[in-house]
């Protein structure tokens, strides 16, 4: 792989810490028969400080590195960064403001 850009990590916001590992240097002692070297992003937290998240289990560093960088939310950096409210955030207003409706409309009919 060419130059890797890694986000920083998604729960302890660390940029340094992320690492692009195989198994054999998380130590694992059975490696997986589906795969001939399986790979994972850490956040290494025995090296660099991190908190020791990782992605699951994949089949090279590519695959690891876009499960790593796949995010379902904005990480307090990209809140900060763009000053808007979280995807999940939004997802609550709405659901709050579809129940607010939908009570309106049954109190309504009383």
């Amino acid at each position: 792989m060419s130059e890797v850009k890694l986000k920083p990590c998604p729960f302890c916001g660390s940029r340094v810490a992320p690492t692009i590992m195989d198994q054999n240097e998380a130590m694992w002692n059975d490696p997986d028969p589906d795969y001939d070297v399986i790979h994972i992003v850490v956040c290494c937290a025995a090296r660099k400080g991190g908190c020791g998240a990782s992605t699951g289990l994949c089949e090279n560093d590519e695959k690891a590195v876009r499960a790593w960088n796949q995010r379902t939310h904005e990480s307090p950096s990209e809140i900060a960064a763009n000053g808007s409210k979280t995807n999940e955030e939004r997802t609550f207003d709405k659901l709050q403001a579809e129940i607010r409706k939908r009570l309106t409309d049954d109190l309504k009919r009383f």
